[in-house]
């Protein structure tokens, strides 16, 4: 028994709870289904068949009305009873939801009468219809009924039975609520619409199969009805929630359109057949088309509804998905660096903002609508601040994770002034975490991003599309993109933005963006669908949240009743519709102490946020709490990111004074303006709303109070160093780590900008301590370096050292130091610290190398001084202490070379021209970075040493030492390296290091020694060199001839390490058989690696299908993506493009047997893809010249559900190109008409005629020819003022002036055509010198045959003009090209094309012969049609001086060499 049917019984056979009760009344004497035929005595039998000729007749057991009930755990509850059988009066017009019951019923008839025409006469079925009655006494009769449909089929398949069963399980919930309100309105068809189900899909899976092309998007329908019934069933989870009207409605108009879809589909599918009946005058596909519409338009409707009554309830009860807590803490998450807990902190906290019941006026808007379910794939929310944007922007995320489970929702919120959440790196580094955390396919590509080296600081542009382009592509789901505040994100590189939108918007997501309404967002926006939030908008949901705020709260009753004021109406009318003062504003009246003042505080509400704002600082300044809330600004508002609540505290009290318990400070005294936000490494404050800030920045507006940028910087660097000096008090621990990374960002964004003397003493005064304290920079360089280390910013340490010398010695010359320098009181002596950092100061800037020796003393003695544990880190400590050293000019220069990296692709920053000259900020801008300089020697590296105090006898120093001589490739790093094992044999770096060196210098043996030694004490699993210790071991055994035995050696090493570090290990076995010719061991090794380490699979299985091409067998290599696809579903659109991409290189190759079998068996195996497949066969078909069957694909694909993705958004060029190769004029011209439409729609104007004027010219029509051949010319010449830039835009423009010239030639109107073949001449005799020399005398230059053929049309061109002598050297040049670019296998135009090119050089060679031109015009079927139509689809093979006949597409190694093989003897 299927599942479905067992399914069906379950439903049957519960109890009859009163709420999961479905009521249906017994039919009187009539048919419940169809009434086919109907009987004298009066009663009603449906005779239409099912598929196989079995018709289900439905016979009356009493005509006494009794009830039915059914208990459905997926249908909605308490659907009413009819009291009474007896119909509505005539005179009484029928309600919208009883008319919807007749047009379901109506719908029913129709297919009912569809199949029966269908079955009487089709001789698809040779089995005659019969009989069997269903009873529906009882509900067991109903089950026993839909089993002996789905059991009993003749003449058909057992699976069509359990298809149609798992079909009619998932639409019965719609049908359960759809036959139970048929019911109560018409007791004598409730259950028409299942039967007519039931009867018509298992006939439609027959012909969907038969019609696999056309049946595919049915079977995609088929889906979509499937998951929008099954939401019936999760809304009745939830008892709670109560179906209203409008949802029975637009169910049973749902249902009505499933029926008729069904009716439409076998209709469609043997049209011809209900054709020759007279059934129908229609096309098959406009019928199906216009009921797809219908079936589009009712699930939209049925959406809506769905989405207005019941999908609030819904989110409250659902509760938040978990977390993947173990994702979030892996190398991967730590790699991204995303916002993730900032954003989720802003989304929960704006979901906790509004109000129950309010913005169901957003759901009814038709632009959400059109963007969520139509083709609109942007929408852009603006409105002014205040409105309400993020909190409407929370809502519509949790309605889009409610309403689409099985899609991927992707959003940020950015917030101006929080650097986790104000620029454009963030917004991408966190949508890729979350593509990670929903998707594992996902996953598993940023893994691979990771593992491969990609660095996540890459430039946005290109961060953007390895990160989240190439991401989404192997995620199938439909993805919804949501970005709050764009216009507060402000960090990244010019044109951030536009070029983050300007892509999203070419991706197949949905994007919504919100924010104000800035210029730039607007551009970038363009014309698609936008929306302006007004505050009007939110009147009646202001006064929803009022009352929800006067409800929760006492005090707010009270005051209000005593007034005598309706809250809502009082509040709602003052606020103007703004949500965030009545928000405010209910926050200072809860706080008010007494009644009188609550009335104080009503009358004199202020006007307008900045009133309100002022009432609040002002409140603050009368309780003396100013001045924390001040300093928590401060730090809220300028920090480089938000701090924690420990680093808070501790800068707060730095400050100004300690506080006891900063949380509950914030939300008892500044809650109106802070909030405190939970987050990944605990609660943090945020400010509200961005308009405070821009209210207390403002000196113009918030006067004395306000918080300024510059000097909150330098209170803020202030505090830092006070911290990095007091290094050993544990009070300040909390903020050392910010302190350590922040303390000069904060100095240098004040630097310039803050003149306030006291502020500016203070900070001198810290400079001065904390560069005099050796001890506290030292420490705070060597955590800083390893700090660098975890952020992957410790290539700059260099530049960033220079840069704080640069920035304190320009800011100790500053006017504004030199004016409190002569202003200070020589006989204060309170100001004693102050008078030693003024003495100070002089010293620094009356030396050049004052402070930059203090600098680079230290960075070297930290370098020396550190055990760094890790080969990199060590390498790197020396060669930024070096560039330090180079940059502030205390070492010799050195030349720069850009050449052999020092470690991977990483470099030492070259000395910046500017700071040879002058003081400048050097790690602000990218500097220029090489691996290393040419001439630097061991001398340069003692001199750097001798700065930080280097002494040999002591261990650490000497180890790091050697590190700088191997830096050089110098073998005086040896003793150093043996004199720190000496004294330190546990620091494995120096084991490892030393071994590194021997194996660099050829000495394996001995390296395999240091490395076991860096193995034994390396604590980490696996060790450092693990993977060269074992691949030394392997090597030597290898070179012995020890195959087995280097195989081994790595399988052992393997053996030691978890799996993820095994692939490194799977590859050098794989090397190790493929530098031995072993493919088969090739085979067996990949094979296995993809059994063992599955988290590596993907790489494995491309390599095992490549493996194939070493022995041509592409058969095995295209069953390999196949084997692949089933047993590694998430990687499968990667292994869709690899096959895709071998069946294109055969193409190209020109061997299209191989190719098609490929896309076909993708097709027909690979169906979540076929229109890809089906797209790249029609490619195929073109380059073979096989129209017709490429025309077929282009109009299949154009017919089925993805013709509007991005893929095929510009197939009618290519069926324009199909249709004309075909000889079908007419269609070709309409599909190249809505080619030029397309592109003119998508900005482009340069040039769009040209197909169509060929098409004019085979018909000769040369006069329309002329003036759209003229149209382009002219657009050309708008889009390129000055011309082409280069040969083949040239080219292109040669090409227009020939087909003008043709065409006046075809007229007979010479001397035009003399003249447009003259300026074809012109526009490209100017880049002929690109093209020469004709003939290389060298073997490393390529030839292409685009080269000579463009040759060979300029040769044509002067040739007409009568410039013969020009044109024989120009066709001798092709010739020779020509002869190069010849392969083995070319086709007809290809060889006909060569034969044109000989005998245009005889024609100008031999006058005497008089050989006339070539006609220039194409005609259909010819060769210089076929060749340019096939040409677009082909690849433009080179070739070299030295190849010689026979040569082969792909070189000798290639596929053709080997199958074309027997052609050539």
């Amino acid at each position: 028994m299927s599942s479905s049917i067992k399914f069906l019984k379950k439903l049957t056979k519960r109890g009859t709870k009163s709420s999961d009760q479905l009521r249906f009344p017994s039919p009187s004497p009539s048919s419940i289904i169809v009434e086919s035929e109907v009987s004298k005595a009066g009663s009603f039998k449906d005779e239409s068949p099912t598929s196989s000729g079995t018709a289900i007749v439905c016979e009356v057991v009493s005509p006494a009305v009794h009830t039915t009930t059914i208990q459905e755990p997926n249908v909605l509850p308490d659907v009413p009873a009819p009291t009474s059988s007896v119909p509505p009066e005539p005179d009484r017009p029928k309600s919208r939801l009883e008319q919807a019951h007749s047009e379901l019923l109506t719908a029913s008839a129709s297919l009912a009468t569809t199949l029966s025409d269908y079955f009487s006469g089709s001789s698809d079925s040779d089995v005659p219809p019969s009989d069997f009655p269903i009873s529906f006494s009882s509900p067991e009769t109903f089950t026993a009924a839909v089993e002996r449909i789905l059991l009993k089929q003749q003449n058909q398949p057992p699976t069509i039975a359990s298809r149609v069963g798992s079909v009619i399980s998932k639409i019965y919930p719609l049908a359960s609520l759809t036959l139970g309100l048929a019911a109560s309105a018409t007791e004598s068809a409730a259950l028409t619409p299942v039967k007519g189900a039931v009867n018509s899909l298992a006939l439609l899976f027959t012909l969907a199969d038969q019609e696999s092309a056309r049946g595919e998007d049915f079977l995609k329908q088929l889906e979509r009805i499937q998951y929008q019934s099954l939401r019936v069933a999760e809304v009745h989870k939830c008892a709670e929630v109560e179906v209203g009207e409008l949802l029975r409605e637009k169910s049973t108009n749902l249902m009505t359109s499933v029926i008729r879809f069904f009716d439409s589909s076998i209709i469609f599918f043997k049209h011809d057949y209900f054709y020759n009946l007279g059934k129908t005058v229609l096309l098959g596909p406009k019928i199906y088309s216009d009921a797809r519409a219908e079936l589009d338009l009712a699930i939209a409707e049925y959406d809506q509804a769905l989405l207005l009554q019941v999908t609030i309830k819904v989110l409250a009860m659902r509760p938040a998905p978990p977390v993947d807590q173990k994702f979030q803490q892996s190398t991967l998450a730590a790699w991204l660096k995303s916002s993730f807990w900032s954003v989720d902190a802003q989304f929960s906290n704006n979901c906790e903002l509004r109000a129950p019941g309010t913005l169901q006026w957003v759901l009814e808007e038709s632009e959400f609508t059109s963007w969520r379910l139509g083709e609109s794939k942007s929408l852009w929310l603006n409105g002014l601040p205040g409105v309400g944007k993020s909190i409407i922007t929370a809502y519509l995320i949790q309605v889009l994770k409610a309403q689409h489970p099985d899609s991927v929702v992707l959003y940020f919120f950015c917030k101006a002034g929080d650097s986790t959440l104000d620029n454009v790196d963030r917004v991408i580094r966190t949508l890729a975490m979350q593509l990670a955390l929903v998707a594992p396919e996902a996953r598993e590509k940023l893994q691979m991003l990771m593992e491969e080296g990609f660095q996540c600081e890459n430039d946005d542009a290109y961060a953007f599309s390895r990160l989240v382009k190439d991401t989404l592509a192997v995620v199938s789901r439909q993805v919804f993109v949501v970005i709050d505040g764009l216009d507060e994100c402000f960090g990244g590189a010019a044109g951030a933005i536009s070029t983050l939108l300007d892509v999203l918007q070419k991706l197949p997501v949905k994007l919504l963006v919100s924010s104000r309404p800035t210029p730039e967002i607007s551009q970038a926006m363009g014309w698609g669908p936008k929306r302006a939030l007004t505050f009007e908008d939110s009147r009646d949901d202001i006064k929803l949240y009022i009352t929800m705020r006067v409800t929760k709260s006492k005090a707010l009753q009270k005051g209000f009743f005593r007034l005598q004021k309706d809250p809502a109406d009082f509040l709602s009318e003052k606020s103007q519709g703004n949500f965030l003062w009545v928000s405010i504003v209910l926050n200072l009246l809860e706080r008010t102490p007494s009644a009188k003042a609550f009335q104080k505080a009503i009358e004199t509400l202020p006007k307008g946020i900045v009133g309100v704002y002022e009432k609040v600082v002002d409140k603050l300044v009368a309780a003396e709490t100013w001045e924390m809330a001040e300093a928590i600004l401060v730090c809220v508002l300028f920090g480089a990111r938000p701090m924690t609540m420990s680093e808070l505290t501790v800068a707060v009290g730095l400050l100004v004074d300690e506080v006891l318990d900063l949380e509950q400070f914030v939300e008892s005294n500044c809650g109106s303006f802070l909030g405190v936000v939970p987050g990944k490494d605990g609660p943090s404050v945020h400010i509200v709303h961005e308009t405070f800030r821009a209210y207390i920045t403002d000196p113009a507006v918030s006067k004395e109070r306000c918080v300024p940028p510059g000097k909150s910087h330098m209170r803020l660097a202030a505090a830092c160093l006070e911290c990095l000096i007091g290094s050993e008090d544990e009070d300040l621990a909390d903020l050392r780590r910010y302190s350590t990374r922040h303390w000069f960002r904060h100095f240098g964004d004040a630097w310039g900008i803050e003149r306030d003397t006291v502020v500016l003493r203070i900070m001198l005064r810290k400079i001065h301590a904390f560069t005099n304290d050796d001890k506290a920079v030292r420490k705070w360089m060597r955590e800083f370096t390893f700090l660098m280390e975890r952020e992957h910013w410790f290539w700059n340490i260099g530049c960033f050292m220079s840069d704080v010398h640069y920035g304190i010695f320009d800011w100790l010359k500053s006017d504004v130091m030199q004016i409190i320098s002569e202003n200070s009181d020589d006989e204060d002596d309170a100001e004693e610290d102050l008078h030693a950092a003024l003495a100070w100061r002089m010293k620094v800037i009356n030396s050049d190398s004052f402070l930059a020796h203090s600098i680079v003393t230290n960075i070297t003695f930290v370098w020396l001084n550190t055990n760094w544990k890790e080969v990199l880190m060590s390498r790197i400590a020396f060669t930024q202490a070096l560039a330090t050293a180079h940059i502030l000019q205390l070492v010799e220069p050195f030349t720069y070379t850009p050449q052999t990296p020092l470690y991977g692709n990483r470099y030492v920053p070259k000395v910046p021209d500017h700071a040879k000259t002058k003081p400048g900020w050097t790690w602000r801008y990218a500097p220029s970075f090489s691996n290393h300089w040419e001439n630097l020697t061991l001398e340069h590296i003692d001199s750097l040493a001798s700065l930080g105090g280097y002494n040999p006898a002591i261990g650490l120093q000497s180890g790091n030492y050697a590190f700088a001589a191997w830096v050089l490739r110098s073998d005086a790093c040896i003793k150093p390296f043996q004199r720190a094992i000496d004294e330190h044999p546990d620091c494995w770096h120096f084991h490892e290091a030393l071994g590194g060196w021997h194996c660099f210098s050829g000495e394996k043996e001995k390296a395999v020694v240091c490395y076991g030694e860096a193995m034994k004490c390396d604590p980490k699993t696996p060790a450092g060199c693990a993977i060269e210790y074992w691949s030394l071991v392997s090597e030597l055994k290898k070179s012995g001839g020890d195959i087995t035995g280097a195989v081994e050696a790595m399988r052992t090493g393997m053996g030691l390490v978890p799996e993820k570090d095994a692939e490194a290990y799977w590859d050098r076995i794989v090397r190790i058989y493929e530098e031995s010719q072993d493919w088969e061991k090739v085979d067996t090794v990949l094979r296995e690696a993809i059994v063992k380490n599955p988290t590596a699979c993907n790489g494995y299985w491309r390599k095992l299908a490549d493996n194939y091409d070493r022995t041509f067998d592409w058969q095995r290599k295209m069953e390999t993506y196949f084997d692949a696809m089933k047993r590694d579903p998430e990687n499968s659109a990667t292994y869709a493009q690899d096959l895709r991409s071998m069946a294109k290189d055969f193409k190209h190759y020109q061997l299209f047997e191989p190719a098609e079998v490929i896309l076909r068996n993708g097709i027909e195996r690979h169906k979540e893809e076929g229109d890809m497949y089906r797209k790249e066969m029609a490619g195929c078909y073109m380059a073979a010249r096989r129209w017709k069957d490429a025309a077929e694909l282009y109009e299949g694909i154009r017919a089925g559900p993805n013709a509007h993705d991005w893929e095929f958004k510009w197939l009618n060029d290519d069926l324009g190109n199909a249709y004309l190769g075909m000889g079908e004029t007419t269609r070709a011209l309409a599909a190249y008409q809505e080619k030029r439409m397309e592109k003119l729609a998508a900005g482009d104007v340069s040039g769009n005629s040209d197909d169509a004027a060929y098409v004019h010219m085979i018909l000769g029509e040369f006069t329309v020819a002329i003036q759209q051949i003229k149209a382009d010319i002219t657009a050309n010449i708008k889009h390129y003022p000055d011309g082409p830039d280069n040969w083949y835009k040239a080219s292109e423009f040669m090409h227009a002036h020939r087909n003008l010239g043709v065409c006046y030639e075809a007229l007979g109107r010479m001397e035009d055509a003399q003249a447009s073949f003259k300026s074809a001449v012109e526009v490209f005799e100017k880049f002929i010198t690109e093209l020469e020399p004709f003939v290389h005398t060298d073997n490393k230059t390529s030839y292409y045959r685009s080269e000579g053929r463009t040759l060979l049309e300029f040769g044509l061109m002067l040739e007409k003009i009568g410039r013969r002598e020009g044109a024989r050297r120009i066709y001798e040049g092709a010739a020779h090209m020509y002869e190069r670019t010849t392969f083995v296998g070319d086709d007809e135009p290809l060889q006909w094309e060569n034969e044109q090119v000989a005998l245009a050089v005889r024609r100008v060679s031999e006058p005497e012969l008089e050989m006339e031109m070539p006609s220039l015009l194409e005609e259909i079927g010819g060769p210089r049609l076929e060749l340019r139509l096939s040409l677009g689809y082909r690849t433009n093979w080179y070739a070299y001086e030295n190849w010689r006949a026979p040569s082969f597409r792909g070189g000798k190694d290639g596929y053709p060499a080997a199958m074309l093989k027997d052609v050539v003897s």
